[in-house]
């Protein structure tokens, strides 16, 4: 999918999300029938991700397979910190925690 036009023209600052430069998202997909090449399936995916990130300029959040602090933290770039403190003040609980999780911490 490419981003461009009106998304590209917002400052990354702006909205939690900091992918605004114009790019592409690629989604890594592989399928199996049978439960037993399930791990072979996920093994294909993150090897073709590790080969593609030197070439990345960020994640998109929405589409993270998954949820490691590492990933939020880079799909949300340096609006991570400020996010943080946002859910300090309306979430400290941490009651909405799933899928990509901002830690109150």
């Amino acid at each position: 999918m490419p981003f461009y036009g009106a998304i590209t023209r917002v400052a990354a600052s702006d909205t939690a999300f900091v992918l605004r430069q114009p790019g592409y998202e690629v989604d890594i997909v592989a399928l199996w029938r049978d439960p037993a090449k399930k791990a072979a399936g996920v093994d294909w995916v993150k090897s073709l991700r590790n080969q593609l990130q030197p070439f990345a300029h960020g994640v998109y959040v929405n589409q993270l397979g998954e949820t490691s602090d590492e990933l939020v933290r880079m799909a949300y770039g340096p609006n991570y910190a400020r996010l943080v403190e946002i859910k300090k003040k309306y979430d400290p609980r941490n009651v909405l925690r799933l899928n990509q999780n901002i830690k109150p911490d």
